[in-house]
């Protein structure tokens, strides 16, 4: 199963290497795993910085937009460019718990699985 983490960026050098490494650490190699990295044309080239990573990582994906604002947006481009069955959303600031909202995809297969294994059983 594949996951997509979709990240808006503006003004996002400093931390978006470090949301990458996270990111690696949590997923591992185990998981197909997407980063999709929206980035507002920043100030500080925060999308130059994705571009480096991705040519060196393909599963990093950089979407510049040059004519277009807003966090909304952003996750909406993001959302559009998602190839994973499961999709998180958050912030390259790393405000967000970086473990706890990537884990949760694995939490929701699990319940998933079991809510249809009992739904299959109880049919049949």
């Amino acid at each position: 199963m594949r996951v997509s983490v979709v990240v808006p960026t503006y003004n996002e050098r400093e931390s978006l290497p470090l949301l990458v490494n996270a990111l690696r650490d949590v997923m591992g190699n185990e998981t197909d795993w997407e980063l999709i990295v929206v980035d507002d044309d920043s100030p500080d080239e925060t999308w130059k910085v994705a571009e480096d990573m991705a040519s060196k990582d393909r599963r990093i994906r950089i979407y510049r937009r040059l004519d277009c604002r807003g966090l909304s947006s952003a996750v909406v481009a993001g959302l559009s460019m998602a190839g994973g069955e499961r999709v998180v959303v958050m912030d390259a600031d790393l405000q967000h718990d970086v473990p706890g909202c990537l884990n949760w995809w694995r939490l929701w297969t699990i319940l998933r699985w079991r809510w249809e294994r009992v739904t299959h059983r109880a049919g049949a």
